[in-house]
């Protein structure tokens, strides 16, 4: 093979502990046993032999030797070269395998080009811009696999004496898609760890002089809030499997299939950075934040952590779509920053996976005034340098930086803001709709609603867990106030709903058949759904309402039978002769039919 960068190779191999022959394994490892280890990549293009050249790092080339190179490693101990050897770090994206490729011998990962869907080549190794490729099994060839992100291919692009990588959009049948085969250097390693009574096995390829620590974190970020135990000594073929104790420290900061909502910075309301605290939210194009305020306009504010915390957590928003990063960032400012996807129908290999860093990564002296409140910070899948940052005009950042404060601190909580019940005729009532499901405190029940014989017939959330986009009833004996926590769909009971609502102030004549529309209110003392007076214009924002028959003025409550304020209950035969009776809007009517009346100032129910 061509030496012509052997004295950098030399130098190279005395700082990273290349001056033994490491071996090399004598067969591929098929794609789907591939894990996160050290690798000589064999490259098979239209530039490369029928056996494919050796994949190396020249500068910032990934480039390979001439088409008439025969040298051969595999199955031998002659490995000296650390520029010819890869670490592979293998994740998944929408259940498919995704590797990034870092070269040993330069230090450098095969970046990302800036116009990746251009024919551009060369400068595929630097220190920022990490390209994470989908990984895609060639069903028509022997010769490996190929790498794609987005619409581009990794293309084997260069000429008879020295070919190198470049970022194409060409079709994978192209001639130049560079397809790959990757052969072992060194051996597996297997750790076991336990946490919480469950098992997680992670695997790795290890050289043979690291100890079980640094031969793990070589290529994971070990978790953040988990402490381990680990073994003396150092790893090697005959030790090469390790069961690791593990526990959480006190507050760890995440619950699994839990909703949460997520505020970024912690600087305190004095700080003159207060103004870049704020909720994280999802608007369908930048993650940006809603500073000091949780907005119940939709369910983007509502974030879920899935996943443990070994193979680290995808996150995902209420509305469906995941938080994503493709590892980009490469300075500190917000020119790149997270994105949301639907990673069901996304083809570009993204990192969806996230590391709950503890407080051993923020900086001396912020921990007593901030990081004692159940902060940690969020980095990209086994790149602890690449952070989420709060930034300037309520955005999310997301760089390459090892400068973490307050700024990167992310809180977690459950509750949404407080509301307010009024009481009438010695009940405390108020309506709720929210764009997702939340749980009423003790003291509070929630009730759904529909429409019958002049009432609103209202039935119990046993659980007190109400439904997205469903409107309830409120009601207390003593409580003034209620204070909601998110929960999950799943612990919805299913209860025929009348009861609408809007998540934003909405205007009456925007509604459909506003003149049916009644609102939650009390008149002369008595609760009930009524319709909206002259001056009321619009619809209050997280507030429900029903739509009542085109004939019924208002809607009293009906709790199972037992009608809000009602004295007496009977038919047409048993009223009062003579008797002066009004409908619920107070209108004066001749004689009562279905329905709700005041007469002689009692509420009547006529059946």
């Amino acid at each position: 093979m061509k030496r012509h960068f052997l004295l950098l190779c030399l130098l190279v191999s005395v700082m990273t502990a290349w001056a033994d022959n490491y071996k090399v394994a004598a067969t591929c490892t098929p794609l789907s046993e591939l894990t996160s280890g050290y690798y000589v990549i064999r490259v098979f293009g239209d530039k490369a032999n029928d056996n494919g050249n050796y994949l190396y790092g020249n500068g910032q080339r990934a480039q390979h030797d001439a088409a008439s190179v025969t040298t051969s490693y595999e199955g031998t101990s002659t490995l000296t070269d650390a520029n010819y050897v890869w670490k592979v770090y293998v994740g998944e994206t929408n259940g498919q395998k995704t590797i990034q490729l870092y070269n040993v011998g330069t230090n450098k990962f095969i970046r990302k080009n800036a116009k990746e869907a251009d024919q551009t080549n060369n400068n595929m190794l630097g220190d920022g811009a990490i390209a994470t490729y989908n990984t895609l099994e060639n069903a028509n060839s022997s010769k490996g696999f190929r790498l794609k992100s987005g619409n581009v291919f990794v293309v084997d692009d260069g000429n008879t004496s020295d070919g190198y990588l470049g970022n194409w959009a060409v079709t994978e049948t192209a001639p130049n898609c560079a397809q790959f085969k990757v052969y072992k250097v060194g051996f597996d390693v297997t750790y076991n760890f336990e946490l919480d009574g469950k098992p997680y096995t992670k695997k790795v390829t290890a050289l043979g002089t690291e100890t079980p620590k640094a031969a793990y974190e070589a290529f994971y970020t070990f978790p953040g809030y988990i402490r381990a135990t680990w073994a003396e000594g150092t790893v090697s073929e005959s030790n090469n499997t390790f069961t690791v104790a593990c526990n959480k420290v006190d507050g760890y900061p995440v619950e699994t299939d839990k909703w949460y909502f997520m505020k970024i910075g912690i600087f305190g309301e004095s700080s003159s950075n207060a103004a870049r605290n704020g909720y994280i939210f999802d608007t369908l194009s930048q993650i940006t934040t809603n500073t000091q305020t949780v907005r119940l306009l939709n369910n983007g504010f509502a974030w879920k952590f899935e996943g443990n915390p070994f193979d680290g957590y995808a996150i995902v928003n209420a509305a469906g779509r995941r938080l994503v990063t493709s590892v980009v960032g490469t300075s500190d400012d917000a020119s790149t920053s997270p994105s949301m996807v639907n990673i069901k129908t996304a083809d570009k290999a993204y990192c969806d996976k996230w590391d709950i860093q503890g407080t051993s990564v923020v900086k001396e002296g912020s921990w007593n005034a901030y990081w004692g409140k159940g902060a940690f910070v969020l980095s990209a899948k086994d790149h602890p340098e690449y952070i989420i940052h709060a930034y300037n005009s309520n955005k999310v950042g997301y760089w390459k930086s090892t400068a973490v404060d307050e700024g990167s601190a992310i809180v977690l909580s459950n509750t949404l803001p407080a509301i307010s019940l009024n009481e009438s005729d010695g009940k405390h009532y108020a309506t709720y709709y929210l764009p997702f499901a939340a749980k009423a405190p003790e003291g509070v029940k929630a009730y759904a609603g529909t429409v019958s014989n002049g009432s609103v017939k209202l039935t119990e959330y046993a659980n007190g867990v109400i439904p997205a986009n469903k409107g309830v009833l409120l009601v207390s004996d003593n409580a003034t106030s209620a204070t909601f926590t998110l929960a999950n769909d799943a612990d919805v009971t299913a209860i025929d709903n009348d009861l609408k609502g809007v998540n934003a102030a909405t205007e009456l004549t925007g509604v459909d058949n506003s003149e049916r529309v009644r609102i939650f209110s009390t008149k002369d003392g008595v609760a009930g759904f009524y319709k909206p007076n002259s001056n009321i214009t619009s619809l209050a924002a997280n507030k429900a309402y029903v739509m009542a028959p085109a004939t019924q003025g208002a809607l009293a409550l009906n709790f199972g039978g037992d009608v809000t304020a009602i004295n007496s209950v009977s038919d047409n035969a048993a009223m009062p002769h003579n008797a002066v009776i009004y409908d619920l809007a107070g209108r004066r009517v001749s004689h009562a039919v279905k329905g709700v009346y005041v007469i002689n100032g009692k509420k009547i129910i006529v059946k």
